[in-house]
């Protein structure tokens, strides 16, 4: 799916997703035995220049609901970045509209610029600012997607598609991440304190969006809220419109987040989201990131667009202030 880019303080962050696309024609080759319509996914690899590549600071991967992959890992290679599952993913692991979420962080002091990548001029179509990248897995058996395609107990040759991929946001398929282009924000509601557990809430506001945008009717499928990295422990409970949520503790280069999942929320209506934190904590003690001359929480909200275009996914990101710039 078309790729979005997003900054921290200190990383510029690309995201990708994964999917496996059902309804898509796919036809065996005819140049050796086998076919890969149904192939694993191992890993992908994505052509980066030399400097680019010496410069990424870390790659995630995420489930669907934002839960960070355990077994997986990635490397450079000669021609750019190599990502790899210790697990395979098999064609019938993600049901239509799910995804595997991906997330590239490149250091900032070598690359801010979110509607380009830094990589070398595509094998396929030079000249448009697209990039190459690659799929790799191994045939299964025809109606058995779990159960590896052999030849007399031998596997057969593996499977490597490639493609490329437009960074430039003025395509039409390219998801804008301004916050105006989305109907949803998180504002700062309130903060209490009793008997030693703080208690701070969050307005998911939602606001009717009457421009083209694909996602002015996305869904949220995880916020990522960024918090003082010593407070990651005293996250107690996330709480949304009153239920308990899922969520994980996370590390994007030296920051910390709460990934919190939202299973497709789309509520037109204006709801509460609390984080409860064991210990007495308001939001100047949350929300230390520098922004603007004072201090702030960065948030994420993520989620498939338009259900026109439910391969797009939306990130709109903003901040929460803490601590406003002192005035002179």
């Amino acid at each position: 799916a078309p790729p979005s880019g997003w900054l921290t303080p200190a990383t510029t962050i690309f995201t990708y997703n994964l999917m496996f696309n059902k309804t898509a024609p796919c036809n065996g080759v005819s140049y050796r035995p086998g076919n890969c319509c149904n192939q694993t996914l191992s890993g992908v690899s994505m052509a980066m220049t030399d400097t680019g590549k010496a410069a990424v600071a870390f790659v995630n991967t995420f489930d669907f609901n934002g839960n960070k992959l355990p077994d997986w890992d990635w490397n450079n290679a000669t021609y750019g970045v190599r990502f790899a599952f210790k697990t395979p993913v098999f064609s019938d692991s993600l049901t239509d509209g799910q995804f595997i979420r991906v997330e590239l962080g490149i250091d900032q002091a070598f690359w801010t610029d979110t509607s380009a990548f830094p990589c070398p001029t595509s094998n396929y179509l030079a000249g448009s600012g697209a990039c190459d990248f690659w799929l790799h897995g191994l045939q299964t058996t025809p109606g058995k997607p779990r159960e590896l395609l052999t030849n007399q107990g031998r596997e057969l040759p593996g499977c490597c598609p490639e493609g490329s991929i437009f960074y430039n946001q003025m395509l039409p398929t390219t998801v804008k991440l301004a916050p105006a282009d989305s109907p949803y924000t998180l504002e700062f509601a309130s903060q209490t304190m009793n008997n030693g557990i703080s208690t701070l809430a969050f307005n998911i506001d939602h606001t009717e969006v009457y421009t083209n945008s694909p996602c002015a009717h996305m869904s949220i499928e995880y916020i990522q809220l960024f918090i003082e990295t010593n407070l990651d422990d005293a996250v107690n409970q996330v709480i949304l419109d009153g239920f308990n949520a899922a969520y994980t503790i996370g590390k994007a280069d030296a920051y910390t987040y709460v990934n919190i999942s939202t299973s497709g929320y789309r509520s037109v209506e204006n709801k509460v989201l609390s984080l409860e934190m064991l210990g007495n904590f308001g939001v100047r003690d949350l929300c230390t990131t520098p922004y603007k001359g004072g201090k702030a929480c960065a948030y994420k909200l993520a989620g498939s667009a338009n259900p026109s275009a439910q391969d797009m996914l939306c990130c709109p990101n903003s901040h929460i202030i803490g601590t406003a710039a002192a005035k002179r």
